[in-house]
């Protein structure tokens, strides 16, 4: 009986060091990283930030709001914020790591400035309308943009105009990513359609939701990224006042396959990069060079030059040292300079891509340069 006493008295012990061990919760996260739960030792990877993630920064200068609302109000504020999240999530990742976290935005879409505007005789010509009337949604679109040149993302222009059917018609206008529209207005029947006892919406969500739903019904073909606006009433009561009803817009965009409500909350996918000390920001994008790239590059360079002829003729670039058809790190990035202009004008400026050719040193293999946009031109970054 003493012995098993001396036992159970043993057993008590090891359950009380195991109780106690102060490395449960890191060895209990290592188990997770290598179970695949989160990433140990990959250095590139995929995350959504979890509510846990958001919580992480209750205790951080001007973090609470965010831990409470489990969202971030800007792109900016979720650069700000992320590498904290990622350097108390990931301690063990460091230089070269690079991560695509998907975060939650705040990015309410609301009816911002309005403005009235009636088309005068002087208007009508301006836009080379002689009749002195708007026709067709062209015409009024065009109109918007000469009444209203100034207009920001989701102003929206109440026009009067003389129509072929109707003087003094009004259309109300919404400008949206530097563009004119004009937006779905729902009807009586709509609001029937939709589960609506009244002609309104008192949520904001419901509303988005269900005019996508109508969307899908009534505009089932569309390109992937189009976009198209409801404008419907929404209705609430102010802490204090009377009911008020309002114009909202619903904005639905186009996936590929649905019409997709924007709501008030939107996933937002970021790339961070790990310095070595800190993980910032990083929008690096990554291109790898096809074979019509090559004979871009060459042509660009002239087939006389027998560097150009060769990479023209094979699809990479001769890197052997002293060769006759060597291309050099200059060269390189000269012709990389010239095909990412030619692919991406647009590309703001600081933006970076992580761009892969062919090269041949004796035997086949890649190289890697990072090009970043300054001043119009696309040079080689290095950290």
């Amino acid at each position: 009986m003493k012995n098993y006493f001396k036992y159970m008295a043993g057993i008590a012990s090891l359950l009380a060091v195991f109780a106690c061990d102060p490395y449960e919760d890191y060895y209990d996260e290592l188990d997770a990283e290598k179970a695949g739960e989160v990433p140990f030792d990959t250095k590139e990877f995929d995350y959504t930030l979890a509510d846990a993630d958001y919580e992480l920064l209750a205790t951080v200068d001007g973090g609470a709001d965010i831990a409470e609302n489990k969202d971030f109000s800007s792109p900016e504020e979720a650069g700000r914020f992320i590498p904290q999240i990622l350097s108390t999530r990931f301690p063990l990742l460091g230089d070269g790591s690079q991560a695509l976290v998907t975060y939650k935005l705040y990015a309410p879409v609301r009816i911002q400035k309005k403005k009235n505007y009636t088309m005068s005789i002087a208007g009508y010509d301006s836009i080379r309308e002689s009749a002195h009337t708007l026709q067709n949604e062209a015409d009024v679109l065009k109109a918007a943009a000469y009444a209203w040149p100034t207009a920001t993302d989701l102003d929206m222009l109440l026009l009067k105009y003389n129509a072929p059917t109707k003087v003094d018609s009004v259309s109300k206008v919404v400008n949206y990513n530097k563009a004119w529209y004009l937006p779905y207005i729902v009807t009586k029947a709509d609001y029937r359609f939709m589960g609506q006892s009244f002609d309104n919406f008192d949520n904001r969500t419901t509303a988005i939701t269900r005019i996508a739903v109508m969307f899908n019904q009534k505009y089932p073909f569309a390109a992937v990224g189009d976009a198209r606006m409801g404008l419907y009433q929404y209705t609430y009561v102010p802490e204090g006042g009377t009911r008020v009803t309002e114009d909202a817009i619903a904005l639905t965009i186009y996936d590929g396959t649905k019409w997709v409500g924007q709501t008030d909350v939107i996933p937002v996918t970021l790339q961070f990069g790990h310095d070595g000390t800190a993980w910032a920001p990083d929008n690096t994008k990554t291109y790898t060079l096809a074979v019509a790239d090559y004979k871009s590059i060459a042509a660009n360079k002239g087939l006389d030059n027998s560097d150009a002829q060769n990479a023209n003729q094979y699809g990479n670039f001769d890197r052997r040292r002293g060769a006759a058809n060597e291309w050099t790190d200059a060269e390189v990035e000269a012709g990389l300079d010239f095909l990412l202009n030619s692919l991406f004008p647009d590309a703001d400026e600081g933006q970076k891509y992580a761009v892969t050719f062919a090269v041949y040193t004796g035997t086949a293999g890649t190289e890697t340069f990072v090009m970043i946009k300054k001043d119009g031109k696309y040079i080689r970054f290095v950290k």
